[in-house]
């Protein structure tokens, strides 16, 4: 069954649009996933970047299945969850509508980050970002 990764204190907060951004958007249906977009999303779970699934479907059971089906271990899906205590006293967001994020990947955005990067240069960027944050060296 679907479950919600542990969040800690560190890592950014990335906001991930569902139909169209994941998967090819063939609302109401699941379509097939959008390349890399699994790979790219497990890649940076792995190095401690929080996701959030952001979606308009009312029925969230299909987000869930395709999420257990991809082994995708999420933070929350459309809800603030993944904030830490901290940040739940810092931005007050618990009862806000809006998806509290570090960065937003959405497909109907005024320039669509997936047809213009892809997922593998996305996935990249952001975890160069998340380390540079971090102050990892690697």
């Amino acid at each position: 069954m679907f479950n919600i990764k542990h969040t800690s204190e560190e890592g950014l907060i990335v906001a991930v649009d569902f139909d169209g951004t994941i998967l090819q958007s063939e609302y109401p249906n699941v379509g097939e996933p959008i390349p890399y977009a699994v790979q790219s999303l497990n890649k940076m779970i792995d190095v401690g970047i929080r996701i959030v699934i952001w979606t308009c479907r009312s029925d969230i059971l299909p987000v869930i299945d395709f999420l257990d089906a991809h082994n995708i271990e999420v933070d929350a899906i459309n809800s603030n969850n993944a904030l830490t205590q901290k940040e739940w006293e810092k931005f007050n967001w618990k009862n806000s509508r809006k998806i509290g994020a570090d960065v937003y990947i959405e497909d109907r955005g005024f320039i669509n980050p997936i047809d213009v990067f892809g997922w593998t240069l996305i996935a990249k960027k952001l975890i160069h970002r998340y380390k540079k944050r971090e102050g990892a060296f690697y």
